[in-house]
């Protein structure tokens, strides 16, 4: 099994934010998103999986994992997209640190104590540590990693198509993924999302070492 390597650093801190409820179609507690992701794993190893999938055979697989899991079918959408990046995965440990990008959502920012700015691009982070953006910038970057704080898959397609990137980590809620998943499935580019907890564009939150386990991949 392809393993994080989380041997080059001591983790890094995370801020401090109020414990949120996830929307409905993602398993409220940690707990259960942990045991879902190692039912998906579980599963993924004695597949032997060659990605792309399509969006339906990983909808169908996600059928099955529910039913193996005893889990509910609301989190349907939700296991594919944890699926999907776990098809990639030894794909994305295969491609150095250096050739990575690393794509996070402005939404992670805490607007009201934010000192960013946005441009034409994303989010300029001015690296004030007040949310989880500077942290996982940083450590992206300690590793190598071209980082883009961004919603927009433009860039992101931009970037593969001009060959400095190879693959990309990073997260999104899951009403982007769901549109941008034709897209990226189109062009077969390596990637992994990290889902966030909730929708809305606004203060949200993610499973924080999820994302961190997926950056040192190697």
């Amino acid at each position: 099994m392809i393993k994080p390597n989380m041997s080059l650093s001591s983790p890094p801190e995370t801020p401090l934010r109020r414990p949120c409820a996830a929307q409905r179609g993602i398993p409220s507690s940690r707990q259960r998103r942990d045991r879902l992701l190692a039912a998906i794993r579980r599963y993924v190893e004695g597949k032997g999986f060659q990605p792309p999938l399509t969006f339906n055979e990983l909808y169908d697989h996600a059928g099955r994992i529910l039913q193996l899991a005893e889990a509910e079918e609301a989190y349907r959408n939700w296991v594919t997209v944890l699926l999907n990046n776990e098809t990639w995965r030894r794909r994305v440990a295969g491609i150095p640190y250096q050739r990575r990008l690393l794509l996070l959502p402005p939404c992670l920012r805490d607007e009201h104590d934010c000192r960013g700015e946005m441009d034409a691009l994303g989010l300029l982070c001015r690296g004030c540590g007040r949310c989880v953006i500077d942290m996982l910038k940083r450590e992206g970057e300690r590793l190598g990693y071209l980082v883009l704080v961004s919603e927009g898959t433009a860039a992101v397609l931009s970037l593969v198509q001009s060959g400095k990137v190879e693959g990309f980590v990073g997260a999104s809620c899951m009403a982007t993924l769901e549109k941008v998943f034709p897209i990226v499935s189109m062009v077969a580019v390596p990637a992994i999302a990290v889902p966030l907890l909730y929708d809305g564009c606004r203060s949200t939150e993610l499973d924080v070492d999820w994302l961190l386990e997926a950056i040192h991949l190697s």
